[in-house]
């Protein structure tokens, strides 16, 4: 299994809009071909900032299908108007079970 982790930077004062925008697109995400499951975890420090962890089956699952599939259109199209930069994603591989 493979975790990606995403940085969000939002635009000051859409923390609101974004977290409504997000509820729409997370049925994208949940139907995504490998999706496993993900979390929103917004910052303390920083309210501005979220983290988005989401389990893939495999890294190609995100990195390949996920952003080729019309979906992932849609999903930029609810998410983009927010950020403040663009999103840094890193992957990781489990090495626990």
């Amino acid at each position: 299994m493979m975790l990606q982790l995403t940085t969000l930077d939002i635009l000051p004062a859409q923390e609101s809009a974004f977290e409504g925008a997000f509820s729409k697109a997370q049925a994208l995400l949940r139907n995504a071909e490998g999706y496993v499951s993900h979390e929103l975890r917004r910052g303390v420090e920083t309210p501005s900032r979220y983290l988005l962890l989401v389990h893939w089956k495999r890294l190609e699952d995100h990195t390949v299908t996920f952003r080729q599939a019309r979906e992932h259109v849609s999903w930029k199209a609810l998410l983009d108007p927010y950020y403040a930069k663009r999103p840094e994603s890193l992957h990781f591989a489990e090495l626990t079970e």
